[in-house]
């Protein structure tokens, strides 16, 4: 079986969740073109998966070792928990511009533009905090 390292997170079409950066073992699918049948655990419960070779997977060297799940998964829900604070954040942001705009009774554009203000603020707070939070580590 030749490997794959997979570029992004992905569920592939049957529910089989793969992780960004694991390394995968798979074999060409004989009638979809740049398809990759991968075995892992699925809602099918046939526990074969394809997914796209270049846009999902790329293949590395056969002497690449494979990466279990498990280590994956932790490492994606930093990265998941960072996203989830800035697009929180951000929306809080969002809404507290559009608040200010209603109360000082602004137009279509101070609704726009505060609206966006907000955003860029709640992304910007969001980031600040992930970072205090990298550097206490």
């Amino acid at each position: 079986m030749a490997k794959y390292k997979v570029k992004k997170d992905v569920t592939s079409s049957k529910g089989g969740k793969f992780f960004k950066d694991e390394i995968v073992e798979g074999t060409p699918n004989p009638k979809l073109k740049d398809f990759v049948n991968v075995d892992r655990k699925n809602d099918w419960g046939d526990n074969k998966n394809d997914l796209f070779l270049g846009f999902e997977l790329e293949k590395v060297d056969d002497n690449t070792p494979i990466t279990p799940p498990a280590q994956i998964t932790s490492l994606t829900t930093d990265a998941t928990k960072k996203e989830r604070t800035l697009t929180i954040l951000s929306y809080t942001g969002a809404l507290i511009g559009v608040y200010y705009a209603y109360k000082k009774k602004k137009g279509v554009g101070g609704y726009i533009g505060f609206m966006i203000l907000g955003g860029i603020a709640g992304s910007l707070t969001a980031h600040l905090i992930s970072k205090i939070k990298t550097d206490k580590k």
